[in-house]
């Protein structure tokens, strides 16, 4: 019976948008606003952004799906789907005309410079939706790594801070105010914060999977995967808790790894404030094999950033000169990711990831005095690590089951030198580890037909633990006093389904 209700909600829905859709399309032929245009022949990305910006109406392509692709000149009076229609006449790339919105996907062809992808991982969009090939309803962004590096952006930490959406303080780098140890962020780690709701309500995933959280403010360190390593990021930048639980009601982020790559390829960078401090080195090194069944991809990044200090900048001459604005840290990062053929229609794949971060905050209780005369002298050591392997199963190229399952870890180890007065008055060591197992099976594939195309279904369900374990205490004069010595977890046990026609808005249905 809960079935068949399911499987009747779900064409009823369907059939409600159909009426809904159906009436707009001629409303908005007749609103949609006409302007000159005279854009000459070019590049194509260029002409489509021109397009947007003189009709003020948004367009959305991947700059790859349009990277070598030309454009016929533009001239003369034309609304912005018509102008759009016009430039991609002749090429292989295929357009979706909304209200407010023009989306463009595909390419029959990889550029010169992308065929060292795999042709098995070529989905544009996964976050948001549980259905494959339906555009998420919530607000989506997507950045490639060549998009992000074009930026002159290095990490995805600062990445993540060029976000409008994103709040950057909290759980970022410079941010020395507030909860654990004197500072909210000692693991100089960079969480997101989707519209300021917290770093715990905006969910980070990696390859679609959770990590372990980061020390005790839970927030996931995104700047803990190098970029070198990464595909693709995709965030959901509107409340997604319907799909992906109370952590995901700021938002989602999805961060894609490279799961293959052919040979070798070695970067550095060396860079620094020119009034001081901040001289930072970074080297990653990028490898991989692809065979006619399978490949891998290993990433190793090493970066080391030295401190800024009060004495380094003019607005804080009023500080003790060795108050720390900015902490230094140096960090190692390992990610690998790999995928395998089994046999017809089973495929192995999987990540797993590892950092180690060493940081330092000098915090200075009072503005004359060094930390180690009134104050804290904060070193944190920060490794976390993650595995997530998977099996996939096609049936029929329609049907696809996937049973997944990850384990990780992140550990903060803490010693701080507190004086006051210029002695030393005790010593604090800490250590905060969260650490997280899952495991899940879901499928999806269509279910019937309906005159505006396939009703799809995704389900699954699955089973996660994490726990939370802490233990601070104060050394003074040889004795020991526990802060906190206690540990939790929780053991979260989920099923959802998701029924919806392929072209048309969710339809969520959830138990």
């Amino acid at each position: 019976m809960v079935r068949m209700g399911s499987r009747f909600r779900c064409a009823l829905l369907a059939a409600v948008a159909i009426g809904t859709l159906v009436p707009v399309a001629p409303a908005l032929a007749v609103d949609e606003r006409r302007i000159e245009y005279n854009i000459e022949a070019g590049d194509l990305g260029d002409a489509l952004k021109a397009v947007s910006r003189l009709s003020g109406k948004e367009i959305i392509f991947n700059s790859e799906a349009a990277l070598g692709k030309k454009a016929p000149r533009l001239k003369g009076s034309f609304s912005a789907d018509e102008a759009v229609r016009m430039l991609l006449a002749g090429s292989d790339l295929v357009a979706q005309y909304r209200k407010d919105v023009i989306i463009i996907r595909g390419r029959s062809t990889p550029s010169a410079d992308l065929t060292d992808r795999s042709t098995d991982h070529s989905e544009i969009v996964v976050t948001g939706t549980h259905i494959r090939g339906v555009e998420p309803a919530s607000p989506l962004v997507v950045a490639t790594r060549t998009d992000i590096e074009k930026r002159g952006i290095n990490d995805l930490g600062t990445f993540a801070r060029s976000l409008v959406q994103n709040y950057s303080g909290g759980q970022n780098p410079g941010i020395a105010v507030g909860a654990q140890g004197t500072s909210e962020n000692i693991t100089s780690s960079s969480a997101l914060n989707l519209r300021g709701l917290g770093a715990d309500a905006t969910l980070t995933l990696f390859n679609g999977h959770r990590v372990a959280y980061d020390a005790i403010s839970q927030g996931v360190d995104i700047s803990a995967v190098p970029l070198a390593a990464i595909e693709r990021v995709e965030i959901v930048t509107d409340g997604s808790s319907a799909l992906y639980g109370s952590d995901a009601v700021g938002g989602v982020a999805n961060v894609i790894l490279r799961h293959d790559y052919e040979g070798a390829s070695v970067s550095a960078r060396i860079g620094g404030a020119t009034d001081g401090g901040d001289f930072e080195q970074q080297f990653n090194l990028v490898s991989g094999k692809r065979w006619e069944t399978g490949g891998f991809m290993a990433a190793f990044d090493f970066r080391h950033a030295t401190p800024i200090t009060a004495g380094q900048r003019s607005y804080t001459q009023v500080n003790n000169p060795s108050d720390t604005l900015q902490s230094g840290a140096r960090q190692y990062s390992i990610v690998t990711a790999g995928h395998q053929n089994l046999g017809s229609g089973i495929s192995f794949e999987v990540d797993g990831q590892f950092s180690d971060r060493d940081s330092q905050i000098c915090v200075s209780y009072v503005l004359e005095d060094t930390c180690r005369v009134s104050g804290a002298d904060i070193h944190i050591n920060t490794r976390s690590w993650t595995v997530a392997p998977s099996l996939k199963l096609t049936l029929g190229k329609t049907w696809e089951l996937r049973l997944g399952s990850m384990v990780g870890e992140s550990r903060a180890k803490l010693l701080a030198d507190v004086s006051f007065d210029g002695a030393l008055d005790f010593v604090q060591k800490g250590t905060y580890t969260n650490r997280i197992q899952a495991l899940e099976a879901n499928a999806e594939g269509p279910v019937f037909r309906l005159p505006g195309g396939e009703a799809r279904l995704a389900a699954g369900v699955g089973v996660r633990k994490t726990k939370f374990i802490i233990n601070v205490a104060a050394i003074q004069q040889g004795n020991v006093a526990p802060y906190y010595d206690f540990s939790q977890d929780r053991t979260t046990s989920y099923g959802s389904h998701d029924c919806r026609p392929r072209r048309w808005p969710s339809l969520l249905l959830r138990w």
